[in-house]
Parts: structure tokens; sequence; C-alpha cells
């Protein structure tokens, strides 16, 4: 069962909401206005209520896109093909109104989010057998661990990555040596999405993981900036 979460002003996301819970292979969650990033991971899928506040729907938009890979849509108030460009330009995946039925649009809600659970699957194989490749690499300094996305730093604390942290880092540890630019990252992270991926996005994604490892027991960073191209796991801190 999927779970879509439901971001709305609203104590009750309107008949939206209630039409939803009538299609049984679906669990609806109110999302809260001030924590709904911290209760992304609960959810497959966002829908934003624009409820004719067009900067809020705005600045929900961008904020999921820049903080996780989640699928997210908009429900506008009315039919508007201005404001319909505007929120697809910014990151969002679909938008609809009353126009359409919901039946219609949970449909395109479940194609979605089936195509993106075998795309994650996809990408779990490959990680998978990267690492059986890659045996000789491995070190107590890092060892990525791909059933639970996540890693064993310096040999002693496995630290838990989101999906998409994951991805990123698994890709910069299967060319450790190696500099990455940044659309090099983003094409193999984000292979699936139709907008080109930007430069912020990337740096976003590294900035985070850079938060969760740092430096081996010697004191070496894990991941370095090459100025003016991208980002480059050091070999040297992975032999500690």
């Amino acid at each position: 069962m999927f779970k879509l979460g439901i971001i709305s002003n609203m104590e009750i996301s309107s008949e939206l909401h209630s039409k939803i819970l009538k299609h049984s292979e679906y669990s609806v969650i109110t999302l809260s206005m001030d924590s709904y990033l911290e209760e992304l991971s609960n959810v497959d899928a966002v829908i934003i209520m624009e409820e004719q506040n067009i900067g809020q729907t705005c600045r929900f938009i961008l904020d999921i896109y820049n903080n996780s890979e989640i699928l997210t849509y908009v429900w506008m108030s009315a039919p508007s093909e201005n404001n319909k460009a505007l929120y697809l330009q910014l990151g969002a995946d679909g938008v609809c109104s009353d126009e359409i039925e919901v039946s219609t649009f949970l449909l395109l809600v479940n194609n979605a989010l089936n195509r993106f659970e075998l795309y994650r699957k996809k990408i779990l194989h490959e990680i998978e057998a990267t690492q059986k490749s890659c045996k000789a690499k491995k070190s107590s300094m890092l060892e990525m661990i791909p059933e639970n996305f996540s890693v064993l730093v310096n040999g002693k604390e496995e630290v838990n990555m989101t999906k998409l942290e994951y991805i990123v880092l698994d890709i910069l540890y299967s060319n450790a040596g190696k500099a990455l630019s940044y659309q090099e990252i983003g094409d193999k992270a984000w292979k699936q999405q139709s907008q080109a991926v930007q430069k912020y996005r990337v740096a976003n994604v590294i900035f985070h993981i850079r938060g969760k490892i740092k430096k081996n027991d010697n004191g070496i960073e894990f991941i370095k900036t090459i100025r003016s191209k991208g980002y480059m796991l050091d070999d040297q801190a992975l032999k500690g």
C-alpha cells in the first residue's frame, strides 16, 4: 500500500482527502506545515494543496525538491496554465486540479510510483553488483552497506543515509581517486528525471553526506572538493 502525504493549510485536506481514502490501495497522512520535511520519509509521494497561495506552494516545491527525491504533485485550487508551468519548472512531477477525476489522478501517481520503485530496485542491484566487484577496494575506513543504505565509518560506526545520499556516495566510492564533475554525478544519480540536474542540488547532497562522514581516524577528509569541477572520494582516506 502506497502512502500519500498531503500538505495543506486546512485541518483536513478538503474533498480530495476524502476521495483518496476511498481507494483502499492508498493511505493518507496529513503532513505538518512546520515539520513536513522531517516527515517525508514516512510517505511515498506528496500532494501540495495550492489553496490560492502561490508563493507558499512554490516554497514547498523547492524545499522538497532540494531535500528529497520523493515524487511531488500540486493540486491547484483553480486551473491556470501559467501556474502549472511555474510549478513544473520548479520541480513538481505533476500538477492537477478539479478538472481531472481523482481516480485518474491516482492512476498517474500509481504508475509513477511503480516505475520509481523499479528504478530503486535497479539502483540497489547495481550497487550490490558494484560492491561485489570492488571487494579489493573495501577498507575498514569506509565500507558501503547497500542492504541498509548505510556506511561503516572507520570500521566502528554504522552511519545511516537517505537513499539519495547513499546513491551519490556510492558513485564517488566506485570512482575513488577520480574527480567527478557535478554533471557526471547528477546524470548518474538522477538519470531518470527529465529536468536537468543543477549544480546546487549535487552540492546540497554532498553537504549532507559530509555532515555524516567527515574524516577518517588519521584526519583525512573522505570527500574532497575539486575546484571548478566537482568532487572526489579520496582513495588515501579509504586506505587510512
